[in-house]
């Protein structure tokens, strides 16, 4: 079985996320960007 790089690797873990995101965003980019700032937001316990 051939070895995943790192980015394969980091989208198998966020894309469940990015899905939760996808529906209300119009693409895979602007889902990720929001789940992204939702996180900084949460750790910053500004949201």
């Amino acid at each position: 079985m051939p070895k995943k790089d790192g980015a394969s690797q980091l989208k198998e873990i966020i894309e469940p996320f990015i899905g939760e995101w996808k529906t209300e965003a119009n693409s895979e980019n602007d889902a990720f960007r929001d789940w992204a700032v939702s996180q900084v937001l949460w750790d910053l316990d500004l949201s």
